[in-house]
């Protein structure tokens, strides 16, 4: 009897309309908007298509949150990411990541934060502000692993 635990497939919702996030066919569909337009199909600039992840992990957050750094002038759509991309693999970032109720539900509830301060500040910058404020700045090092992260 094998001891293995057996991973949790990922699966995508597919999209509504062009304005959202979700998978088409076999591509991850990620539309950017103009300013002040997100989920509005008829405002979409650009809809990235990327490979569809085998596994929803820091390392997929990791890929949106350069992608967002290299089209910062665009909007996009959490709304739809969260409900077609993070919420059907809830339990498989659960399970992949090693995570605890309490940070699944954060990264439900607030990963926008942290794709958006993924790597703001180095290490050491961190540290600093850790030293000069006491608080703990979220990014990539802090939002999966300290529950005192300031946002």
């Amino acid at each position: 009897m094998s001891t293995a635990v057996q991973s949790i497939a990922v699966k995508f919702n597919a999209p509504r309309h062009r304005g959202e996030c979700g998978v088409v066919g076999n591509k991850l569909h990620f539309p950017f908007f103009m300013m002040g337009c997100c989920g509005d199909a008829s405002a979409v600039v650009k809809i990235q298509e990327l490979t569809i992840p085998t596994k929803v992990n820091k390392e997929f957050f990791n890929k949106i949150a350069t992608l967002l750094k290299l089209i910062p002038y665009f909007d996009w759509d959490w709304s739809s990411f969260r409900r077609n991309i993070l919420a059907p693999n809830r339990e498989h970032i659960k399970a992949e990541m090693g995570l605890d109720e309490y940070f699944t539900q954060r990264v439900m509830e607030d990963l926008l934060v942290a794709l958006n301060n993924w790597d703001k500040m180095s290490e050491e910058e961190e540290q600093e502000f850790i030293k000069e404020t006491g608080m703990k700045p979220i990014s990539h090092r802090t939002f999966f692993t300290e529950k005192d992260v300031e946002y």
